[in-house]
C-alpha cells in the first residue's frame, strides 16, 4: 500500500467515525432532547391559557374586520352577528344601522323571523308570499257536520270548510293545494294533542 492510500484510508475511516459518532448524538438528541426542556406546572400552564385568551378577547374589542361599526368581541358574543360580513341578513342594511334602527340583523327585513308567517311588503309593490293560516285554537269536537270523529282522517275538502269558516279568503284556499292543506292539518293536530 502506497503512502497516498493509508492516508485515504486513515481519512475515510477518520470520516466513518466521525459519521456514526454524529449518528449517535442525533439519535440521543431526538430521544432525550424533548426531555430536557423545562417542564412547566400546571399553574403555569393555567395562566398563560387565561393570558392568551385574555389577550385574544382584547384583540376581538379592538378589531372591526367587517368595517359596520360592531367590534368583532360585540358580533360574537353580543348580538351573534357574523364578524366577516357588514350585513350579516343580507337585506342591504349592515349590522350597526339595524341595531341603531331596533331592527334584527340576523333576519332580513322581508323576512318574518318570528315563526308567525306574516306576509311583508317587498318594495315595488311585490308581495313575498308566505302562508298566513288562521289560528285554530282547537280541533272540531265529534259531532260537528260532516266533520270526521278522528280528527286525524280529515280530508282536504273538511279541512278547506274548518279553515273558511275560520276566516280563510276563497283566493287563498284556492292557492292551496290538497296536500299543502293534509301536511298543515297533520302539524296542526300533533301539536293540539301534544298540549296537555
Amino acid at each position: 500500500m502506497t503512502k497516498q492510500h493509508k492516508i485515504i484510508t486513515i481519512a475515510l475511516s477518520i470520516l466513518g467515525v466521525g459519521g456514526f459518532g454524529l449518528g449517535i448524538y442525533q439519535i440521543y438528541s431526538n430521544v432525550y432532547g424533548p426531555f430536557r426542556s423545562p417542564i412547566k406546572s400546571v399553574t403555569e400552564i393555567s395562566t398563560e391559557s387565561k393570558v392568551a385568551s385574555l389577550d385574544y378577547i382584547l384583540s376581538l374589542q379592538k378589531k372591526d374586520g367587517d368595517s359596520d361599526g360592531l367590534s368583532d368581541y360585540e358580533e360574537l358574543y353580543t348580538y351573534g352577528t357574523s364578524p366577516y360580513l357588514k350585513d350579516t341578513d343580507a337585506d342591504g342594511l349592515d349590522d350597526k344601522t339595524e341595531l341603531e334602527q331596533g331592527t334584527d340583523p340576523l333576519c332580513h327585513q322581508y323576512k318574518d323571523c318570528t315563526g308567525l308567517n306574516i306576509e311583508k311588503p317587498i318594495e315595488g309593490g311585490l308581495e313575498e308570499t308566505v302562508p298566513n293560516y288562521p289560528e285554530i285554537q282547537t280541533l272540531p269536537t265529534v259531532g260537528t257536520p260532516g266533520i270526521p270523529s278522528d280528527p286525524t282522517n280529515m280530508s282536504a275538502e273538511n279541512i278547506r270548510a274548518i279553515l273558511k269558516e275560520n276566516g280563510m279568503s276563497q283566493d287563498k284556499l284556492g292557492n292551496l293545494t290538497d296536500q299543502d292543506l293534509l301536511d298543515a292539518w297533520q302539524e296542526v293536530v300533533s301539536q293540539t294533542q301534544g298540549q296537555p
